[in-house]
């Protein structure tokens, strides 16, 4: 029913479409990301089917209602069916079914109730189809495409062009005007008295006007190739009934207008519902304790910093620096004095943060004491007694807490009390690290540990046990969550005769919970086994062994003394290790310098030599198939950002094919929807992508202000390889600021930055150009006029060195794309 057509026809006595044929018939031909799809239909006798998402055959998203009042929610993924719940319902004569889809959020309702919920980043847009056996019926099928109807617009006017597109899944107006007939779209906007904030997503050339009658209050100019946010801040003395209009002589893209009671600029909340404003959420910085708060004997080390506009003056009762949220440990800052309270206990120490400009604070406590240690002065200690064991989260700042800001530039917990003489510099690359490894791995399951420490960029992290070995690395990918794990699942085509298989690794663990051989379909099969070497043993019966002749099967298999990383692990500044089975030993981590201390070279470890090198074992092979993007991996350095305008971040996208390989030539893009992303203009960026297919990214953090200090926003950038239409979000968590400041990327930089990402695209795809093969190409790529096309070309644009042409350039790519796909000019 899925893939196969079907055949409708009218209804012979009912206003209704008939299945004359099983199948599916298409709705639409078109990609929905946002839509509201609605069926009308009877209870079937068989089933029928509402595809609201379809990407292709192998790929799509089912809602079936069959005639024992069950909807089934479902989806076809890489051609194997998944279950995602079954929901009972009372059906009527004439039922109502919709599916509401925000991106990748569906809401299924039936007669009017929400029945069923859920998130699948694989159908962020798609076709909408029906499907049912012969003899089904349906009275009607309808896609809405979520629009505000508060707009008004002069659309019917001559030589005026106004209509809803559609950009990553967000909904957006384009407006296409003239000087002698411009475009505009306006909106009725109730302000109250006192500041309030306006903002907007656009790109084009235009303006937003807030117009009172015929006066206009304020009058913002829109001149922008890239899409950006705009905010602004009007203060009206009274309650005033405005328009919001926005208005163009050429051609401007708008969408996701905001106006809220705030007295800066504010970043956009989404809003799915085109009827009510959505409500901003409180502010807070929390941080869970996973691995068991030190409550016996331990210390927190925080540093803070003021911003040069800090106002001593304005805290006028006791700000929050942090908490646990059992409240058994609490730090307080007032009039030049940082109090610690442990279990109602109080310790202070005075430190002006205006003056200082930096704190480095270390709270300490044992069975019998506690202490306050701020830049090097100490507290007299204090008889504080046990902390009980239920600290879960440490707060570091909450809504109303936070009168000033101030910054929080990092903090470490330690399983041990630090006293004033000790150097906090020198304990925290090993210290940190060292809690999380003093107790050994213990036990012999898989096991894990989380490192709050990365080492520096592109460097190797080795582990080994205390006698020295080295612990063997592997990168067995998951594909149905996209992480890396310890244990691999190899196929193999079985030759109908044979009771073992050799598989890729030796050492394997015996005792290894999921050791299996399995079907295609998941039945497990050929117990029991046993190990020789790479030979993995199993028993089958003479008539199963033909019938599985030609057969791909799997075998499941974990190897001892491994482990994998994930770089991706939600901390700040840190990955995990996952370990598999082994001795129960201490394992030790070395990686190559952090960022507390001078990097530590491992040359004297690492043995470069292909041939001499045992730590990994693996085979080049060369192929003339270019797979498709299945995954990707992505790191981002930092994950965190202040939202001044300048702030930026190292975006790592790897794409990778069905068998976990890497691609260098996808089409990928990158959007964010706060901040901007730039390609990395190097060479080194672009030979990167060619030689291990490391796609660099650059993102700028957005100019966002802040009313108190503690703020996080998180910003969400979206990957998307437009050839498999697949896509995946990552999360940006940015702390917004009190002041402009004068670093912020220009608009003009920003434009630079995409012309030679644009020219970039071109040099990748046309490196090795012949004059011959395409001159007029030739001539516009051949940036250095050596007489060759070569990544020599992007080191013109990484030098600034043709600046000035970058327009003309990107003018005549674009006249040589038009005449090449023999699109005529004016």
């Amino acid at each position: 029913m899925y893939t196969q057509p079907g055949t409708i026809v009218k209804h012979a006595t009912l206003d209704a479409i008939l299945f004359e044929s099983a199948g599916y018939v298409s709705i639409s031909q078109e990609n929905y990301g946002h839509s509201k799809t609605k069926v009308t239909l009877p209870s079937p006798v068989e089933s029928m089917t509402l595809i609201p998402k379809y990407i292709n055959d192998s790929n799509l998203l089912f809602i079936t209602f069959n005639k024992d009042q069950i909807l089934q929610i479902g989806a076809i993924v890489k051609g194997a069916e998944k279950a995602y719940g079954e929901v009972p319902v009372g059906a009527l004569e004439i039922n109502d079914l919709e599916v509401l889809s925000i991106g990748s959020q569906f809401t299924v309702s039936f007669n009017g109730q929400s029945v069923f919920r859920f998130e699948s980043a694989l159908f962020s847009s798609g076709q909408v189809r029906m499907g049912g056996e012969a003899g089904e019926y349906f009275y009607s099928c309808s896609i809405e495409e979520p629009q505000s109807v508060a707009w008004t617009t002069n659309e019917q006017m001559d030589g005026v062009e106004i209509k809803a597109i559609q950009i990553d899944d967000v909904n957006f107006m384009k407006l296409k005007g003239s000087i002698t007939a411009p475009a505009f779209m306006k909106q009725p906007l109730f302000l109250s008295a006192g500041k309030n904030s306006i903002s907007y997503m656009g790109f084009g050339t235009g303006t937003c006007q807030v117009k009172e009658g015929t006066a206009v209050l304020l009058d913002n100019a829109i001149d922008s190739l890239l899409k950006e946010r705009s905010s602004f801040v009007l203060d009206t003395p009274s309650d005033k009934q405005v328009e919001l209009v926005f208005k163009t002589s050429s051609e401007l893209v708008v969408g996701e207008v905001q106006a809220e009671k705030r007295d800066y600029a504010s970043e956009y909340i989404p809003n799915d519902n085109d009827d009510f404003p959505a409500e901003r959420g409180n502010s807070e910085l929390v941080y869970p304790v996973k691995n068991g708060f030190p409550a016996s004997t331990g210390s927190i080390y925080i540093k803070l910093s003021a911003p040069k506009w800090f106002q001593e003056q304005s805290i006028t009762v006791p700000q929050m620096i942090f908490r646990t949220d059992d409240g058994q440990l609490r730090i307080d800052y007032l009039n030049g004095v940082f109090t610690l309270n442990v279990k109602g206990h109080a310790l202070s120490v005075a430190e002006s943060l205006s003056s200082a400009g930096t704190v480095h604070l270390i709270a300490s406590w044992n069975q019998n004491e506690a202490a306050l240690l701020v830049n090097g002065n100490a507290s007299e200690s204090r008889e504080a007694g046990t902390l009980a064991l239920t600290v879960q989260k440490l707060i570091f700042a909450e809504e109303d807490s936070v009168q000033e800001p101030i910054i929080l530039e990092e903090w470490a917990l330690f399983n041990q009390k630090i006293d004033s003489d000790d150097d906090i510099a020198s304990l925290l690359p090993t210290a940190t690290m060292q809690s999380l490894f003093d107790g050994g791995i213990s036990g012999q399951n898989v096991t894990w540990s989380e490192i709050p420490v990365a080492p520096i960029d592109h460097s190797p992290i080795l582990v080994q046990k205390e006698d020295g070995e080295t612990l063997r690395k592997v990168s067995f990918f998951d594909f149905e969550t996209g992480a890396y794990r310890t244990w691999n699942e190899e196929p193999f085509v079985y030759d109908g005769k044979s009771d073992y298989i050799e598989v890729s690794y030796d050492n394997l663990d015996e005792q290894f919970r999921d050791i299996a051989i399995r079907t295609e379909d998941g039945e497990k099969i050929g117990e029991p086994y046993w190990i020789e070497g790479k030979r993995f043993h199993f028993s089958l019966p003479e008539q199963i062994k033909k019938n599985l002749r030609s057969k791909t099967l799997l075998a499941t298999y974990q190897v001892n003394d491994t482990y994998t990383i994930d770089y991706n692990i939600k901390a700040v500044d840190g990955y995990r290790i996952d370990f598999a089975k082994h001795d129960g030993g201490k394992r030790i981590v070395y990686q190559e310098g952090n960022r507390y201390g001078e990097p530590k070279k491992l040359a004297t470890m690492i043995d470069m030599n292909p041939i001499q090198n045992q730590n990994h074992e693996g085979f080049l092979y060369v192929t003339n198939t270019i797979n498709k993007t299945d995954s990707f991996r992505i790191t981002a350095t930092p994950d965190r950002l202040h939202a001044d305008g300048a702030s930026f971040s190292t975006l790592i996208v790897e794409p990778l094919d069905y068998q976990g390989n890497f691609l260098s030539h996808s089409n990928i893009e990158v959007i964010a929807s706060k901040g901007f992303i730039t390609r990395h203009i190097s060479k080194d960026a672009a030979e990167a992508q060619k030689r291990s297919g490391q796609y660099l990214f650059q993102y700028y953090a957005p100019y966002i202000q802040a009313a108190r200090d503690g703020e996080l926003l998180e910003d969400y950038i979206w990957i998307i390889d437009r050839d498999a239409n697949i896509g995946v979000g990552y999360k940006m968590l940015l702390c917004p600021v009190l002041r402009a400041t004068q670093k912020q990327l220009s608009r003009e930089s920003k434009n630079t930055m995409a012309a030679k990402s644009a020219i970039i695209n071109y040099l990748l795809m046309y490196e090795g150009l012949e004059r011959y093969e395409d001159e007029f190409l030739f001539d516009i790529l051949d940036l250095n006029q050596d007489g060759r096309i070569t990544m020599d070309e992007i080191y013109i644009l990484e030098t600034n060195e043709k600046d000035s042409e970058l327009v003309l350039i990107l003018n005549k790519l674009q006249e040589w794309e038009e005449v090449r796909h023999g699109i005529e000019t004016p």
